[in-house]
């Protein structure tokens, strides 16, 4: 009869699509160390294969389905090495690309600065070889707004900064293409497009005298 583990683990199974995150805990009793080393497959902290799981127990799965498509988290208490648990976790395809949080300016809004810089934020990480001047434009009309485009990894935040100043009392609109994606190559479902307006001129009125 084998020995019962002192180490218990929760959940004891998972199912988790690439590029998301399952959190884990471990109990360990009967010892006064309650620190465990978690691993993957045998991985202490994973790797970028079969994915990463931190000191907390928080597995991050990879980008890829590996072959086979699951893995098997392991606690081991750190004062016994010999008391172990384990959870299989099912990895499945991702089936939900990134889509928009929020726009700045926000759509149809008015009296926008000419100096503004656009900025989309997104519900998860891109794919960075996705984001380019092809997916995301800024156009007047059919004209192409010339502008760079960088990415916040720490925030989902792509921001669009236009070569020069917007022309005042003038509609731009921003297309965001559907072959953003995320880093397991999930696109989103559909382009997204919104508009806004600058602040027009402001003229003066009065009689103007040399003396």
């Amino acid at each position: 009869v084998a020995a019962q583990s002192n180490v218990s683990i929760a959940p004891m199974s998972a199912q988790v699509q690439v590029f998301h995150s399952q959190q884990f805990s471990a109990i360990v009793n009967g010892s006064t160390s309650a620190a465990v080393t978690w691993a993957v497959d045998g991985v202490p902290g994973g790797n970028l294969t079969v994915g990463q799981i931190d000191s907390t127990g928080f597995y991050l799965a990879p980008n890829t389905l590996p072959s086979p498509a699951g893995v098997t988290i392991s606690a081991t208490s750190q004062a016994d090495a010999t008391q172990s648990a384990s959870a299989n976790v099912t990895l499945l395809t991702d089936t939900a690309g990134p889509t928009i949080v929020s726009v700045t300016p926000a759509a149809d809004q008015t009296a926008v600065a000419p100096n503004s810089i656009i900025q989309i934020q997104f519900t998860e990480a891109l794919d960075l070889s996705t984001v380019n001047s092809s997916t995301f434009t800024i156009t007047v009309g059919a004209t192409t707004v010339a502008s760079s485009v960088s990415y916040d990894s720490t925030s989902n935040t792509v921001t669009l900064t236009p070569a020069g100043m917007f022309a005042p009392g003038t509609q731009y609109s921003v297309t965001v293409s559907n072959l953003v994606a995320n880093p397991a190559g999930t696109t989103s479902t559909a382009p997204s497009q919104w508009s806004f307006t600058t602040q027009a001129t402001s003229s003066a009125n009065g009689v103007v005298s040399c003396t």
